[in-house]
């Protein structure tokens, strides 16, 4: 997951307490900006083993949506959303 967050360390430690999550780990360091720091962050999700798990509820603000042309990009490229 790239993108760009008030505190990348806070989205970090939600991810990795979410229930369905495994493990969440910085890829690379965060970068800080005027006002945000951008972020690479791995998933590893628990197998849907137990379908009765309730699932938490999470705001996470979407700082900006992605462009036409980045949601066509593969996962796993680089794709920047600064860029549009």
């Amino acid at each position: 997951m790239r993108g760009k967050a008030n505190s990348s360390v806070e989205l970090l430690e939600l991810l990795s307490n979410h229930p369905y999550v495994k493990k969440a780990i910085f890829d690379s360091p965060s970068l800080v900006t005027k006002n945000q720091e951008l972020f690479v962050i791995s998933i590893t999700l628990f197998s849907a083993i137990n379908r009765n798990v309730q699932k938490p509820e999470i705001n996470m603000a979407v700082t900006q949506p992605l462009t036409l042309e980045q949601e066509k990009q593969p996962v796993g490229t680089n794709r920047d959303l600064n860029n549009g």
